[in-house]
C-alpha cells in the first residue's frame, strides 16, 4: 500500500497590513511548494512540479481588509505526495510564500512560480539533511539563506519576463508590480504514524516596504494534514510522468491565451512583444511539449501492456 499525504490550505485571514500608511484593500494570492523526505528507502519528491497559470496569480480575496477572512480553493490550494509502503521518518516540509496582486501580468507571476518551485527543489534537496538536524539557531540560519535565494531567482525571473517598456513604466514608477509579503516554513513529521487530519495554522508575517510604516504585515493561513493508505498502481510513475506532461502542455495553452487577451488591451510599443512572445510559445515550446506528452503516453501503454519490463533496444521508450 502506498501512504498518500496531502496538505489542503483551507482559508486566509488578515491580521495586520502594516499601519496607518498601508493600503486599506489588498488582492493577496499565495505559491505553495511541498516536499516529502523518509527513509527506508530514501526518497526526496516534490510537488508541483509545473507552475499552472490558474494557480499563478489567483486571488483568494478583492478589497481584502483587516479582519477579513477567505477560503482557497482549487487549484493551488491541495498539494499531494505519495510514500512507499514501509517507509519510516515520513517528513512534509511544506513553504507558502503570500503575495500581493497589482500590475504585473498572470504570465509574468507564472515566471517568478515557476522559478520558485525550481529552486526550492534544488535548495531543499541539498540541505535537507541540515534542515532536519539543525537546532532552532541553526536552522534560523538555513531558512533565512533558502529564502533569500529563492526570492532572488524568482524576482529575477519575473524582471525577465516583463517587456522593455514595463520595465521602463516600473522605473518611473508608472507602474506598480505585484508585492512579495512573507513566506513560511513548517515541518510535519512522522506522517506514516497519522491517524486523523491535523489541523494547521501558518503565520506570514512580512516587513512594510516603507520606513515609516512601524507595524508588520501579518496573515493567518489555516489548513490540514492527512495521509491516507490507498492502493499503489504499478504504473504510478508513468501515470504521474503522463499527468504532468498533460499539465505542462496546458499551462503553454494557457499562456497563449492570457497572451492574445494582453493583446487585445496592449499598447502600440507592447504589441511585438506579445506577438513574439505567442510565436515563440506556439513554434517551439508547444511542439516539445506535445512531443513530451507522446512519449509518456507510450511509456505508460507500454507499462500497462508489458509491466516493468525493459523495452526492446530497437524500440526504446522515454519517459518524460
Amino acid at each position: 500500500m502506498t501512504l498518500q499525504a496531502t496538505v489542503s490550505l483551507r482559508s486566509l485571514r488578515c491580521i495586520s497590513e502594516g499601519g496607518i500608511f498601508a493600503e486599506n484593500k489588498v488582492e493577496p494570492y499565495i505559491w505553495a511548494f511541498l516536499a516529502g523526505v523518509a527513509k527506508g528507502p530514501a526518497s526526496f519528491e516534490t510537488t508541483p512540479e509545473a507552475a499552472l497559470l490558474g494557480a499563478a496569480r489567483k486571488v483568494i480575496k478583492s478589497s481584502m481588509t483587516v479582519g477579513d477572512s477567505a477560503a482557497l480553493d482549487f487549484p493551488g490550494n491541495i498539494l499531494s505526495l505519495p510514500f512507499q509502503d514501509g517507509q519510516t521518518e515520513c517528513t512534509l516540509l511544506l513553504v507558502v510564500a503570500l503575495l500581493e496582486a497589482d500590475e504585473n501580468s498572470a504570465t509574468e507571476m507564472q515566471a517568478g512560480y515557476q522559478a520558485f518551485i525550481d529552486e526550492l527543489k534544488s535548495q531543499l534537496g541539498h540541505n535537507i539533511l541540515a534542515l532536519q538536524s539543525a537546532t532552532p539557531d541553526e536552522l534560523t540560519i538555513l531558512v533565512d539563506q533558502i529564502k533569500t535565494a529563492v526570492s532572488n531567482k524568482a524576482h529575477a525571473a519575473v524582471e525577465d519576463s516583463m517587456s522593455g517598456f514595463e520595465k521602463f513604466q516600473v522605473f518611473i514608477g508608472s507602474m506598480d508590480p505585484d508585492d512579495f509579503v512573507a513566506s513560511a516554513f513548517m515541518q510535519f513529521p512522522a506522517v506514516e504514524a497519522m491517524t486523523s487530519a491535523a489541523a494547521f495554522t501558518m503565520q506570514l508575517v512580512g516587513t512594510p516596504g516603507a520606513p515609516q510604516l512601524v507595524n508588520t504585515r501579518q496573515y493567518e493561513l489555516d489548513g490540514d494534514v492527512t495521509a491516507v493508505p490507498v492502493q499503489a498502481d504499478q504504473c504510478q510513475a508513468e501515470m504521474d510522468g503522463v499527468a504532468a506532461a498533460e499539465q505542462a502542455l496546458r499551462g503553454l495553452q494557457g499562456q497563449v491565451q492570457a497572451l492574445q487577451e494582453q493583446l487585445h488591451h496592449a499598447t502600440p510599443q507592447q504589441k511585438p512583444g506579445i506577438i513574439q512572445a505567442i510565436r515563440q510559445i506556439n513554434e517551439q515550446q508547444v511542439p516539445a511539449a506535445e512531443a513530451a506528452l507522446g512519449r509518456a503516453q507510450e511509456a505508460l501503454e507500454h507499462c500497462r501492456i508489458f509491466g516493468h519490463i525493459t523495452a526492446p533496444l530497437d524500440h526504446p521508450v522515454a519517459v518524460g
